[in-house]
């Protein structure tokens, strides 16, 4: 059981019949980092994506939204084809009281694949990055009708 925990790993991850992780994942990220080159086996099955007998468990808590990333199983590189099998067929099960259910995603600027909460940008930024989108536009719209004239 890792609860709050992460678990660095150097190599190969085996989990057979008998073998399970259980993660407890509440404000900080927990559970297994694999670097690149690892296999990840997973024998136990789940028999549905919230079973705690699946070999790689997972238990979100707390409420609301998180802010900012929030996992339960880090892999360097783009896995998701990988994980995506384990998750199909129950080998990586979840639940989560938080609002929404954690995700399989790959996030290209860390070159790192997560089962977890991406991190979600601050409402102001947010609102600053649409602002500039929208600038950017007009700014391309107005040097595009500049260049239709010219060329006319």
């Amino acid at each position: 059981d890792l609860q709050q925990t992460h678990v660095e790993v150097g190599g190969d991850v085996t989990l057979n019949l008998t073998g399970r992780v259980a993660v407890t994942i509440g404000g900080t990220s927990a559970g297994l980092r694999l670097p690149e080159t690892s296999v990840l086996s997973i024998t136990a099955l789940g028999t549905d994506g919230g079973d705690a007998n699946a070999g790689y468990f997972m238990q979100f808590t707390g409420e609301g939204t998180p802010e900012g990333l929030l996992y339960g199983l880090a892999w360097e590189g783009d896995q998701t084809l990988k994980l995506q099998s384990l998750i199909d067929s129950f080998a990586i099960t979840w639940t989560s009281t938080l609002e929404s259910a954690p995700q399989l995603f790959y996030d290209e600027a860390l070159d790192t694949t997560f089962i977890g909460y991406a991190a979600i940008p601050e409402p102001g930024s947010l609102s600053l990055l649409l602002a500039a989108g929208a600038i950017l536009g007009t700014l391309a719209g107005k040097k595009l009708l500049r260049d239709r004239r010219t060329v006319s």
